[in-house]
């Protein structure tokens, strides 16, 4: 879609529907656990689009709010959902951002460098979170850790896996 007076073209969802099916959301009679495709999804999109929960007419994925991701790195071409979250983290020190990233099918970020190489840009900044349906995974600098493991517990996840990495050598072990 073509803005005309900023000039920009803005992007629409179209016929990707990714992010109903690998985000959590319980609000309303809308309840679907993360990684499970929303009950209210059907083959044209939203079933109850007009009167979709707050957190489904708000939630825009990283595709949709950058103007510099190709149509190609669109998740339901990619097979890959991110979104940046920038979270208020009073009980546990300073606020952070972070990039959370979820795959919509299997393997889609194996078989994608680009989106390889966006996560890899992000890491000097944020702790980047690997969600799944009962778990997150995190690459982070050692900076980072005790901070993205308070925000995943926090929020009720169970940690699979911690990846810290040194900046300066650029080598990682698990934790």
């Amino acid at each position: 879609m073509y803005s005309g007076k900023t000039g920009i073209v803005e992007k629409v969802c179209g016929a990707c529907k990714e992010c109903c099916t690998v985000l959590a959301v319980k609000e309303d009679d809308v309840v679907t656990p993360r990684g499970n495709a929303c009950s209210k999804l059907c083959s044209t999109g939203c079933g109850i689009y007009d009167t979709r929960p707050a957190p489904c007419k708000t939630y825009r994925c990283l595709w949709l709010a950058s103007r510099d991701m190709p149509v190609h790195l669109r998740p339901d071409k990619s097979g890959v959902v991110m979104h940046h979250v920038m979270v208020e983290a009073k009980a546990f020190g300073p606020s952070l951002a972070g990039l959370l990233v979820f795959e919509s099918r299997p393997d889609a970020l194996k078989q994608n460098p680009e989106i390889q190489n966006y996560i890899q840009s992000c890491t000097r900044d944020m702790p980047i979170f690997f969600v799944s349906p009962a778990s997150v995974r995190i690459l982070t600098s050692s900076r980072f850790v005790g901070w993205a493991k308070k925000y995943v517990e926090a929020n009720g996840d169970t940690i699979e896996d911690v990846y810290v990495f040194d900046q300066g050598a650029g080598r990682g072990s698990g934790q």
